[in-house]
């Protein structure tokens, strides 16, 4: 095989950009575990809200609470 300057330079180039590529995949991958934990401890903090009616009764939460904007959020 017939090397030149120029194509070992462009090999190098293209070594590093795939390394570049592969690492920032496992970045992205370690990123996606991060969110779906984060996602989880949120559901669960979801999970632990009570909603009382007006006779004091625990009820489930009302359908479409908290699926819009803030709307439904009061100070």
């Amino acid at each position: 095989m017939y090397q030149t300057p120029a194509l070992m330079k462009a090999h190098r180039l293209m070594c590093k950009e795939r390394d570049d590529y592969e690492s920032a995949a496992r970045r992205y991958e370690e990123l996606a575990v991060d969110y779906r934990t984060r996602a989880q401890e949120i559901d669960d903090i979801l999970g632990s809200f009570e909603f009382i009616d007006g006779d004091g009764n625990v009820v489930e939460a009302p359908h479409g609470f908290g699926e819009d904007d803030k709307s439904d959020v009061q100070a």
